[in-house]
């Protein structure tokens, strides 16, 4: 996440980049741009990573993320798999965001998979 720069609409060249560990559902700052990589979508990979199932609530999140980012912002959402990336197109479609979808090939991964990215403008 990128904080918003002071004035709407202009974009600091230099401004501070931050990686968060947080509760972004307890997150009240805004941005220009978020990119948010690989977000729980369904219970597998949360158990896998041995994290409770009442932590999963990816439209809310979504929602709130989205809330986050000001006039003209951009949010970037990287999903891993296709099943990830159909249930975050369905997802952005419900929510009403305009948004579009594309690939890219993952060519640092061994398999030569795809990518799945959603960019999502803010309202």
């Amino acid at each position: 996440m990128t904080p918003s720069s002071a004035s709407p609409g202009s974009r600091a060249p230099s401004a501070p980049h931050r990686y968060l560990a947080i509760d972004v559902l307890a997150h009240a700052e805004r941005y220009d741009i978020v990119t948010w990589f690989r977000p729980f979508l369904d219970d597998f990979p949360l158990l896998q990573w041995g994290l409770p199932k009442r932590l999963l609530q990816p439209e809310a999140l979504l929602e709130h993320v989205l809330a986050r980012l000001d006039p003209g912002g951009t949010c970037v959402i990287f999903n891993q798999t296709e099943h990830e990336a159909e249930l975050q197109h369905a997802m952005l479609q419900r929510a009403k965001h305009p948004f579009h979808s594309l690939t890219a090939p993952l060519n640092f991964s061994e398999k030569r998979r795809q990518g799945y990215v959603h960019v999502v403008d803010a309202r």
